[in-house]
């Protein structure tokens, strides 16, 4: 059975939209208030950013008087199923937060051996078989060429054109089903990664959700803070892997 909790750290995460009074009074094509507009594309942003903490390499920071709090991302509080390129290396954490950085590693190209060498080491360690795999356009790339999947069969319909099958979803191991997931934030949050994640044992925890309240004006301008506060929650590291020193 899967084991293992790890501490972190809330996070701030908040934006600033902004409008003038001119935009707010005039009546815009689709929406009634420019404010309540740029409120929400502001909430967009930052569930972005909430993502790509979660598939950082970032380390817990506890935070004082003069340094922000900052959540852990997966890469600092996964560390058992893990395959490094050279001497690349992720410490291990049993208690507090996980606090020390990983050891650089060389990268080298995504290969099939090596997404089959974390899956076992993760159902070994855990008893569970994670459920997705999240990669970047790239690595997605990568995986759809993999020997084993490249063998694909699609039925034409009557007066239907043929389809070229280009791309594969699932990967079938010994161990169970493991959904692929094209991931565009990873691309630029950890482009080096493929996760293999078992949501069941992970997820986001927020502390009081979106919100977003007024600032004081400065001239004619208007302003709203829109903020919230979350952290990466992982109650099992054993269920989860990742294959590291990845070339992008």
């Amino acid at each position: 059975t899967a084991t293992s909790r790890v501490a972190n750290t809330v996070q701030l995460f908040d934006k600033v939209a902004v409008v003038s009074g001119t935009q707010e009074k005039t009546k815009s094509a689709g929406r009634g208030s420019e404010m309540k507009y740029q409120v929400s594309k502001k909430m967009v942003e930052l569930k972005r950013d909430v993502e790509a903490m979660v598939l950082s390499d970032n380390v817990a920071v506890a935070g004082n008087s003069t340094t922000a709090r900052k959540s852990a991302g997966l890469g600092a509080m996964v560390y058992t199923n893990i395959s490094h390129g050279g001497a690349g290396a992720t410490p291990a954490h049993t208690s507090g937060l996980a606090t020390t950085a990983q050891t650089a590693g060389t990268n080298r190209a995504f290969t099939e051996t090596l997404l089959k060498t974390v899956l076992q080491a993760t159902y070994t360690a855990s008893g569970e078989f994670p459920s997705l795999i999240s990669l970047t356009p790239s690595h997605k790339g990568t995986f759809s060429a993999f020997a084993g999947i490249a063998v694909n069969r699609y039925q034409v319909a009557k007066g239907k054109q043929g389809v070229i099958v280009g791309g594969a979803d699932v990967y079938m191991s010994d161990f169970g089903e493991l959904t692929a997931v094209p991931n565009y934030v990873q691309a630029t949050a950890n482009a080096n990664t493929a996760f293999i994640l078992n949501p069941e044992y992970m997820g986001v925890a927020y502390l009081g959700g979106f919100k977003s309240e007024p600032l004081a004006k400065t001239g004619h301008t208007e302003k709203e803070l829109v903020s919230t506060e979350a952290c990466l929650v992982v109650t099992s590291e054993t269920a989860q892997a990742a294959v590291k020193n990845l070339t992008p």
